[in-house]
């Protein structure tokens, strides 16, 4: 069977007209769902579904990493058993490539770590739970400089497609230091729409 090489007509088609002040490197996938949501999946919106496929593959929305867009973030925890949110935007999905802590505190004993997944029904700002949240990882030690290979062996869970929806909770008790209650907590991410 041959290729068609159908087109629908631009100038009917709105999504273009709502983004013709953005470029594709300045178009966020927040604009974009927005221009999106009240389509229907119907045979009569067939040339608005070819538009909205034809800007997201030119702005690289097709689940794999857009250009320069992710970035490797470190947050303090400086309270004891209070969550560090790794969440982003509504209408983005970043992919977590890797993880690590470091303690600045000084260690008496071994330091506790947790990594959980949760939503917007468990994040209430309080130390996840297995009877609430997925649990997804911990460890204990006394090393002050943990990898990503200390919370999943063989990175087997990583990389992992996180969401607004669905996002990491991670934190660690202060139980095995004695002064300077810092953590370090670092994640790259690339973000895939």
């Amino acid at each position: 069977m041959g290729s068609h090489n159908y087109a629908p007509d631009p100038k009917k088609e709105q999504a273009y007209t709502q983004l013709q002040n953005f470029t594709l490197s300045n178009v966020t996938a927040k604009d974009i769902d927005r221009v999106t949501q009240d389509t229907f999946i119907q045979a009569t919106n067939q040339d608005a579904l070819l538009t909205f496929n034809t800007i997201n593959k030119a702005a690289m929305r097709d689940g794999s990493p857009m250009p320069d867009k992710g970035n490797m973030v470190m947050v303090q925890q400086t309270v004891n058993d209070v969550p560090i949110v790794i969440r982003p935007p509504k209408g983005e999905v970043w992919r977590l490539n890797a993880i690590s802590v470091t303690n600045l505190a000084a260690l008496s004993a071994s330091q506790s770590y947790y990594v959980f997944i949760s939503n917007d029904e468990t994040d209430d700002g309080s130390v996840p739970q297995t009877s609430t949240d997925l649990f997804f990882s911990s460890l204990s030690s006394t090393a002050t400089a943990l990898t990503t290979e200390a919370f999943f062996d063989d990175n087997a869970f990583l990389p992992l497609d996180i969401t607004n929806k669905m996002f990491l909770r991670v934190y660690g008790n202060f139980a095995g230091t004695t002064t300077g209650h810092i953590i370090n907590w670092f994640y790259a991410y690339s973000q895939l729409r």
